[in-house]
C-alpha cells in the first residue's frame, strides 16, 4: 500500500535492507504496520496512514526542544522559529553570560566554543548544543601508545573471601596495572541490576543504564565495616551470592550512625529526582517480587506510573525501604569513583573504561520511569546472519526516535554522564545503534523485524559534547550487518 509505504519512509522504518551477502530483502507490510503502530502511526487503512502522515510532518515542522550543532558552521534556523522583523536573538551560556546578536536571515552564525547554550528568539526558548568536531581520541591524551586490560569485574578476587569481586576489587587492580604502566582497565558494564536478583544477572540486560549496580558497592573502600567474608568457589553462583548480598547490605545499612545516613541523604538528594524514583523502583520490584510478580509490567495497573498515586502512597508508607535503596545506589557511585579516582592518581591517562549496553530490560526502571522516550512493544536485536542465521532478539527495548526528539534528547545525555562520571572513557556497545537499530515486534521471532533509523548527527555530536565536557575517551563497537 502506497500510503503505508510513505509513512514507512518518513517514519525512517526501512521497507528493505541488505543482508552481509548483499542481497537485498524486502519488509512484509505487515511488519511494517505492526512496527508503525508501535511508534504510535495507526495505518490499518490508506486514510489512517495518510492521518499518521500528516501528524508526523506538523510534528517535525514544531519548534524541537533541542537544536544541536558543531562548531566551526552556521545553524540554519528551522521554519517553526521565525526572526522577529528586527533580527535580534538572545544566547545564554551555561554560566549565565548573555549576548545579543542581530541576525541577517535565518541562519545562526558558527560558534567556536562547545557547550549547552539557551537560545531566545522573540519568545520562544529553545535549547543549542554545539559540539566539538569530534569525542576525544587517544591521540588527545598523549602522543606515546597506550594500553590496558579488559577485566570482569566479578572474576576479580581480593585478600578476603568473598563469592565475586567488586568496585573494591576493581581499585586495587588498577593501582597494580598502573605500576605496570597501563593508562587504561576496560571493564563490564556496571549499570544498575535488579536488586538482590539472582537470576537477572547479565550486565548487558540491565534495569536502568542511569544507576549502578549496587552488587559491586565496597563499603571497605569508603571507610565502612567490610561486609562479612563468604567463600564462593571456582565460578559464581549468582542464584545465591545476590541474594546473599543483599541481605549483607541491608545489615550494614541497619548499622550506620546518624552521621553517615544524614552524609548519604544530602549527597543522594543531590543527584536530583530521577535517583529517587529509581529507589522507588527497586523497593516496589522486590515487595512485588516476593508476592511472585517479576517486572513492572505484571505489577498491578496502579503502580504503572511513578508519579501516580499509588506509587506515591507506597513511598510515604515505606520511606526506610527508599533509604535502604539510596543508599545502596550511593554506595555503588562512590566506591566506582574511587576506583576511577585512584587510577588517575596512579597515573593512569585515562583510568576505567566503562561499558554502555545497546538497551535496557522491558521489565526495568527505565522502562519503567522513561515511558514516552523508550520504545514500546517492540524489542531489539539483529538480523539474520552468519553469527545467528535466526536472528537475535535481545529482549531488550531502547529509546524512541521520536522520543528523544520530543525530550530534547534529555535522556541519552543524562545517561552518558552517568556512564562519563566515574570513568575515564566509555564504550559503546553496538554503536552502529546510533544510526538505526533492527526492531522486533513484541513476541515475534527476530526474522520478523526491520531497521528503525535515528537521529545519528544530533546523537553523535551530543556524545562528543559530552566526551569534550568529560575530558573522556568514546570507544565504539564496530560490530553489525
Amino acid at each position: 500500500m502506497k500510503e503505508l509505504h510513505d509513512l514507512a519512509d518518513a517514519v525512517g522504518v526501512a521497507r528493505s535492507w541488505h543482508d552481509i551477502t548483499g542481497a537485498d530483502l524486502t519488509v512484509s507490510d505487515e511488519v511494517l504496520g505492526t512496527v508503525l503502530a508501535a511508534l504510535g502511526y495507526p495505518c490499518d487503512s490508506a486514510g489512517a496512514c495518510l492521518e499518521s502522515l500528516a501528524a508526523h510532518v506538523e510534528e517535525m515542522r514544531a519548534s524541537p526542544a533541542m537544536l544541536v550543532t558543531e562548531t566551526g558552521q552556521p545553524t540554519p534556523l528551522p521554519e517553526s522559529l521565525p526572526l522577529p522583523k528586527h533580527g535580534r536573538v538572545e544566547l545564554v551560556a551555561e554560566d549565565g553570560t548573555a549576548q545579543k546578536l542581530v541576525l541577517a536571515g535565518p541562519e545562526l552564525p558558527a560558534f567556536e566554543t562547545p557547550g549547552y547554550y539557551t537560545l531566545r528568539i522573540g519568545r520562544r526558548t529553545v535549547t543549542l548544543a554545539v559540539a566539538p568536531p569530534a569525542c576525544r581520541a587517544i591521540g588527545d591524551f598523549g602522543t606515546k601508545k597506550f594500553w590496558g586490560p579488559a577485566l570482569q569485574i566479578p572474576a576479580l578476587r581480593g585478600t578476603t573471601a568473598e563469592p565475586f569481586g567488586d568496585f573494591g576489587d576493581l581499585g586495587a587492580a588498577v593501582r597494580r596495572f598502573a605500576a605496570m604502566g597501563a593508562d587504561a582497565v576496560m571493564i563490564n558494564p556496571v549499570h544498575a541490576l535488579f536488586s538482590g536478583d539472582g537470576h537477572s544477572f547479565s550486565p548487558y540486560s540491565p534495569s536502568s543504564r542511569l544507576f549502578f549496580n549496587t552488587a559491586m558497592g565496597a563499603p571497605a573502600a569508603l571507610g565502612l565495616p567490610a561486609l562479612p567474608a563468604q567463600d564462593g568457589g571456582a565460578l559464581i553462583d549468582w542464584e545465591t551470592a545476590l541474594p546473599q548480598r543483599l541481605v549483607a547490605l541491608r545489615a550494614l545499612f541497619d548499622g550506620l550512625d546518624a552521621a553517615t545516613r544524614a552524609r548519604i541523604a544530602a549527597d543522594s538528594e543531590a543527584e536530583g529526582p530521577a535517583l529517587r524514583r529509581h529507589a522507588l523502583f527497586d523497593a516496589l520490584d522486590l515487595h512485588f517480587r516476593a508476592k511472585g510478580l517479576h517486572g513492572w509490567r505484571s505489577w498491578p495497573p496502579r503502580f504503572h506510573n511513578p508519579d501516580g498515586a499509588a506509587a506515591k502512597r507506597f513511598a510515604e508508607a515505606h520511606p526506610e525501604e527508599i533509604e535502604f535503596h539510596l543508599f545502596t545506589q550511593w554506595l555503588a557511585r562512590e566506591s566506582l569513583g574511587k576506583a576511577q579516582a585512584e587510577a588517575k592518581a596512579a597515573g593512569m591517562a585515562i583510568g576505567l573504561l566503562t561499558d554502555l549496553a545497546v538497551g535496557v530490560h522491558l521489565d526495568g526502571s527505565d522502562a519503567w520511569a522513561l515511558r514516552g522516550t523508550l520504545l514500546e512493544g517492540l524489542t531489539i536485536g539483529a538480523p539474520p546472519d552468519p553469527l545467528g542465521p535466526q536472528g537475535q532478539n535481545w529482549g531488550l527495548t531502547s529509546f524512541s526516535p521520536m522520543g528523544l526528539r520530543r525530550s530534547g534528547y534529555a535522556p541519552w545525555i543524562a545517561m552518558m554522564r552517568a556512564a562519563l562520571g566515574r570513568a575515564g572513557g566509555m564504550r559503546i556497545d553496538h554503536a552502529f545503534g546510533l544510526a538505526r537499530l533492527w526492531v522486533v515486534p513484541l513476541g515475534r521471532p527476530s526474522s520478523d523485524g526491520t531497521y528503525l533509523a535515528y537521529p545519528f548527527a544530533d546523537l553523535i555530536r551530543l556524545a562528543a559534547l559530552e566526551s569534550h565536557r568529560a575530558q573522556a575517551l568514546i570507544v565504539a563497537e564496530d560490530l553489525g550487518t
